[in-house]
């Protein structure tokens, strides 16, 4: 029904937005929400993450999964590409372990997430320092409404120059 941008939170001395990632104080805030605008039934979600993040993905995998090790058949298996230049992986899951992901170590969220209802969508990608979500209005309202979310109501005209603060 309505898309909203969330920008992500500026980190360190030089306050910069880190691209494609959101922080811990951002994701926890947005995975409450979402949490609840998911129907019961429907509350595994579907996460994928870009693989050119290397091997600070694959430590977020083992703190994600538990899985110290992927044979080549099962992350084959568990590969896609929408494009030539982005493959990623795909994990399913409950939403809140993407809060078990904040123990130590490099810590990286989706670029693409999704609950099995299809009820709402986030989407960060690893070039820019926004995150995208569409979901329905009462769910737009809440993150809109959120006082430790930085967002903006946005619709299909919107060109990523409008955003151009969040980088």
């Amino acid at each position: 029904e309505r898309y909203v941008c969330l920008w992500h939170p500026r980190i360190g001395a030089s306050a910069q937005r880190r691209f494609g990632v959101l922080e811990n104080e951002a994701l926890k805030p947005l995975v409450d929400i979402l949490k609840t605008a998911a129907s019961p039934s429907y509350r595994t979600c579907w996460f994928a993450f870009w693989s050119g993040w290397g091997s600070v993905l694959d430590g977020t995998i083992q703190r994600l999964t538990g899985l110290r090790q992927w044979s080549r058949s099962v992350e084959s298996a568990a590969t896609f590409s929408l494009n030539e230049f982005r493959e990623y992986l795909l994990l399913q899951g409950p939403l809140e372990i993407l809060l078990n992901n904040t123990d130590s170590g490099v810590v990286l969220s989706p670029q693409l997430w999704w609950p099995g209802d299809q009820s709402w969508c986030v989407t960060s990608d690893v070039d820019l320092a926004v995150t995208l979500i569409g979901a329905s209005g009462d769910t737009v309202r809440r993150l809109l409404e959120c006082q430790d979310l930085l967002t903006r109501d946005v619709d299909w005209s919107t060109s990523l120059d409008d955003l151009r603060d969040a980088w």
